[in-house]
Protein backbone atom coordinates (compact mmCIF):
# COMPACT_ATOMS: atom_id res chain seq x y z
CA UNK A 1 0.00 0.00 0.00
CA UNK A 2 2.86 2.28 0.62
CA UNK A 3 4.09 1.72 -2.96
CA UNK A 4 0.62 2.59 -4.30
CA UNK A 5 0.53 5.73 -2.26
CA UNK A 6 3.95 6.81 -3.52
CA UNK A 7 2.99 5.96 -7.13
CA UNK A 8 -0.27 7.93 -6.82
CA UNK A 9 1.58 10.83 -5.31
CA UNK A 10 4.11 10.77 -8.19
CA UNK A 11 1.30 10.73 -10.79
CA UNK A 12 -0.43 13.64 -9.07
CA UNK A 13 2.82 15.57 -8.90
CA UNK A 14 3.44 15.03 -12.63
CA UNK A 15 -0.11 16.17 -13.53
CA UNK A 16 0.32 19.20 -11.28
CA UNK A 17 3.57 20.11 -13.03
CA UNK A 18 1.92 19.75 -16.44
CA UNK A 19 -1.02 21.93 -15.41
CA UNK A 20 1.29 24.40 -13.71
CA UNK A 21 3.44 24.73 -16.82
CA UNK A 22 0.32 25.23 -18.95
CA UNK A 23 -0.96 28.01 -16.70
CA UNK A 24 2.44 29.63 -16.48
CA UNK A 25 2.61 30.03 -20.29
CA UNK A 26 -0.74 31.85 -20.61
CA UNK A 27 -0.75 35.65 -20.41
CA UNK A 28 -2.61 38.46 -22.08
CA UNK A 29 -2.19 42.15 -22.76
CA UNK A 30 -4.56 44.76 -24.01
CA UNK A 31 -4.66 47.89 -26.09
CA UNK A 32 -7.14 50.62 -25.28
CA UNK A 33 -8.81 51.74 -28.50
CA UNK A 34 -10.78 54.97 -28.80
CA UNK A 35 -12.41 56.84 -31.66
CA UNK A 36 -13.68 60.40 -31.91
CA UNK A 37 -16.83 60.85 -33.94
CA UNK A 38 -16.73 63.77 -36.36
CA UNK A 39 -19.00 66.59 -35.35
CA UNK A 40 -19.95 69.10 -38.02
CA UNK A 41 -21.82 71.97 -36.43
CA UNK A 42 -21.99 75.74 -36.25
CA UNK A 43 -23.71 78.58 -34.47
CA UNK A 44 -24.75 81.94 -35.92
CA UNK A 45 -25.34 85.03 -33.85
CA UNK A 46 -27.26 87.14 -33.52
CA UNK A 47 -30.07 85.00 -34.85
CA UNK A 48 -32.36 87.85 -35.92
CA UNK A 49 -32.05 91.09 -37.85
CA UNK A 50 -34.57 93.90 -38.24
CA UNK A 51 -33.97 95.96 -41.37
CA UNK A 52 -36.51 98.53 -40.22
CA UNK A 53 -39.39 99.98 -42.23
CA UNK A 54 -38.58 100.29 -45.93
CA UNK A 55 -40.48 101.57 -48.94
CA UNK A 56 -40.67 99.50 -52.10
CA UNK A 57 -37.41 99.72 -54.14
CA UNK A 58 -35.30 100.67 -51.08
CA UNK A 59 -32.63 98.55 -49.45
CA UNK A 60 -31.04 98.31 -46.03
CA UNK A 61 -27.87 96.72 -44.70
CA UNK A 62 -26.65 95.58 -41.34
CA UNK A 63 -23.46 97.01 -39.91
CA UNK A 64 -20.25 95.41 -41.13
CA UNK A 65 -19.46 92.20 -39.24
CA UNK A 66 -22.95 92.17 -37.72
CA UNK A 67 -23.20 88.36 -37.72
CA UNK A 68 -20.68 85.75 -36.61
CA UNK A 69 -20.80 82.15 -37.85
CA UNK A 70 -18.70 79.95 -35.54
CA UNK A 71 -17.51 76.43 -36.29
CA UNK A 72 -18.44 74.49 -33.13
CA UNK A 73 -17.55 71.12 -34.64
CA UNK A 74 -14.31 69.17 -34.21
CA UNK A 75 -13.21 69.25 -37.88
CA UNK A 76 -12.40 72.12 -40.25
CA UNK A 77 -15.51 73.19 -42.12
CA UNK A 78 -16.64 74.94 -45.26
CA UNK A 79 -19.64 77.26 -44.92
CA UNK A 80 -22.27 77.71 -47.59
CA UNK A 81 -25.25 80.08 -47.59
CA UNK A 82 -28.75 80.12 -48.99
CA UNK A 83 -31.90 82.17 -48.61
CA UNK A 84 -35.66 81.66 -48.76
CA UNK A 85 -38.65 83.41 -50.24
CA UNK A 86 -40.25 86.05 -48.02
CA UNK A 87 -43.72 85.51 -46.62
CA UNK A 88 -46.33 88.27 -46.66
CA UNK A 89 -50.13 88.25 -46.86
CA UNK A 90 -51.16 88.29 -50.51
CA UNK A 91 -48.47 85.88 -51.65
CA UNK A 92 -44.75 85.26 -51.26
CA UNK A 93 -41.96 87.45 -52.55
CA UNK A 94 -39.64 85.39 -54.71
CA UNK A 95 -35.91 85.50 -53.99
CA UNK A 96 -33.92 86.62 -57.07
CA UNK A 97 -30.30 87.52 -57.78
CA UNK A 98 -30.69 90.15 -60.50
CA UNK A 99 -33.25 92.81 -61.41
CA UNK A 100 -36.04 93.09 -58.85
CA UNK A 101 -39.61 93.17 -60.18
CA UNK A 102 -43.06 93.02 -58.58
CA UNK A 103 -43.13 90.48 -55.73
CA UNK A 104 -39.40 89.79 -56.03
CA UNK A 105 -36.59 90.79 -53.67
CA UNK A 106 -32.86 90.27 -53.27
CA UNK A 107 -30.97 89.31 -50.13
CA UNK A 108 -27.20 89.13 -49.86
CA UNK A 109 -24.35 88.46 -47.45
CA UNK A 110 -20.86 89.96 -47.46
CA UNK A 111 -18.01 88.36 -45.52
CA UNK A 112 -15.22 90.21 -43.73
CA UNK A 113 -12.54 87.97 -45.26
CA UNK A 114 -10.74 89.26 -48.37
CA UNK A 115 -12.16 87.59 -51.45
CA UNK A 116 -15.61 87.08 -49.94
CA UNK A 117 -17.59 89.75 -51.76
CA UNK A 118 -21.32 90.36 -51.75
CA UNK A 119 -23.07 87.10 -52.53
CA UNK A 120 -26.72 87.15 -53.51
CA UNK A 121 -28.69 84.36 -51.91
CA UNK A 122 -30.75 81.76 -53.74
CA UNK A 123 -32.82 78.87 -52.40
CA UNK A 124 -29.86 76.56 -53.14
CA UNK A 125 -26.75 76.46 -50.94
CA UNK A 126 -23.72 78.13 -52.50
CA UNK A 127 -20.12 77.87 -51.32
CA UNK A 128 -19.19 80.89 -49.26
CA UNK A 129 -16.29 80.51 -46.78
CA UNK A 130 -13.69 77.76 -46.80
CA UNK A 131 -11.54 75.93 -44.25
CA UNK A 132 -12.99 77.43 -41.07
CA UNK A 133 -10.89 76.13 -38.17
CA UNK A 134 -12.47 73.50 -35.92
CA UNK A 135 -13.68 74.34 -32.43
CA UNK A 136 -14.03 78.10 -32.66
CA UNK A 137 -13.05 79.34 -36.12
CA UNK A 138 -15.31 82.18 -37.23
CA UNK A 139 -16.56 84.02 -40.30
CA UNK A 140 -18.07 87.44 -39.72
CA UNK A 141 -20.54 88.85 -42.22
CA UNK A 142 -23.14 91.51 -42.90
CA UNK A 143 -26.33 91.32 -44.98
CA UNK A 144 -28.38 93.54 -47.28
CA UNK A 145 -32.10 93.34 -48.07
CA UNK A 146 -33.41 94.79 -51.37
CA UNK A 147 -37.16 95.53 -51.41
CA UNK A 148 -39.46 94.54 -54.29
CA UNK A 149 -40.83 97.04 -56.81
CA UNK A 150 -43.90 99.17 -56.22
CA UNK A 151 -47.12 97.20 -56.68
CA UNK A 152 -45.93 94.17 -54.75
CA UNK A 153 -48.07 92.43 -52.16
CA UNK A 154 -47.48 93.19 -48.52
CA UNK A 155 -48.03 96.95 -48.15
CA UNK A 156 -48.00 97.79 -44.43
CA UNK A 157 -46.99 94.25 -43.43
CA UNK A 158 -43.90 92.59 -42.01
CA UNK A 159 -42.07 90.33 -44.45
CA UNK A 160 -40.20 87.35 -43.02
CA UNK A 161 -37.30 85.55 -44.69
CA UNK A 162 -34.18 83.68 -43.61
CA UNK A 163 -30.46 83.44 -44.16
CA UNK A 164 -29.22 79.86 -43.78
CA UNK A 165 -25.56 79.11 -43.08
CA UNK A 166 -24.65 75.45 -43.61
CA UNK A 167 -21.45 73.71 -42.44
CA UNK A 168 -19.87 70.76 -44.25
CA UNK A 169 -16.57 69.05 -43.58
CA UNK A 170 -13.73 70.88 -45.35
CA UNK A 171 -12.46 69.12 -48.44
CA UNK A 172 -15.36 66.70 -48.79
Amino acid sequence: MNKQFIASLCVLAMVGMAVGVGVQGADEGNVAATVSVKEISLTVGPDIVDYGTLAFTENASTAADYFTATNTGNVSADFSVRGAEATVTGGPWDLVTSIVNVDEFKHSVTGDTPGITEQFLTDTSASWASDITASGGTQKFSSTFYMPNTGSAGTGEIATTYIYVVATEHGI
